[in-house]
């Protein structure tokens, strides 16, 4: 009888102390749960700021190469017109001279 009774006052207690412990470690865990879920929160945020910042770069940047496109084709018809001037007056040189180059 008591030594049954001490056994099982003595179990309770296990049981008791490892419910305690358990309890003890999801409350840790729970802790530490929240602390990953504000930590992957911020870092959601953070990359859509990044993604913000990348939409803005790159319309930066094909506005830029649109210009430069621009700008290109303004050089090229520029050389163009330069050549076509150039060749004129040498033709008119040649001409001049009688057919020689000067």
């Amino acid at each position: 009888g008591l030594r049954v009774e001490g056994l099982r006052a003595e179990g309770l207690r296990a049981e008791r102390l490892r419910t305690e412990g358990l309890r003890a470690e999801v409350l840790r865990l729970q802790g530490e749960l929240g602390a990953l879920e504000a930590q992957r929160s911020n870092y959601l945020n953070h990359c859509h700021s990044l993604e913000g910042e990348l939409g803005r770069l790159r319309a930066e940047v094909a506005e830029g190469l649109g210009a430069e496109s621009l700008k290109a084709k303004e050089l090229r018809a520029e050389v163009e017109s330069l050549r076509a001037e150039c060749l004129g007056a040498e033709g008119l040189r040649v001409r001049q001279d009688g057919g020689q180059v000067v």
